[in-house]
């Protein structure tokens, strides 16, 4: 039983030092900065590309939270069923 579960705690944590290889990044476009405005066009231009920049990194976090929601609902699942498995057998 110890034996289990140290294996299933060394999986957790080379897992977690393996994430970051693999985690997701986003494909906003950064708008570039400006030194002068030199009308209300570029102003306005430049307004609007933050705005879409702001709105795709949020889309980002929104879909990364959600992940995290279905991760933390899978993983507690798996908790419970062993616990279940381990209070009646």
């Amino acid at each position: 039983m110890r034996k289990l579960l140290l294996l299933v705690a060394l999986v957790a944590f080379s897992t977690i030092l393996s994430a970051d290889s693999s985690a997701p990044s986003h494909h906003c476009v950064k708008p570039k900065p400006y030194d002068l405005v030199e009308d209300l066009e570029e102003l306005d231009n430049y307004k609007a590309s933050v705005e879409k920049f702001k709105e795709c990194i949020q889309a980002f976090v929104d879909e990364q939270n959600g992940a995290i929601r279905k991760h933390e609902k899978a993983a507690n699942s798996a908790i419970r069923e062993w616990n279940h498995f381990t209070k009646y057998n």
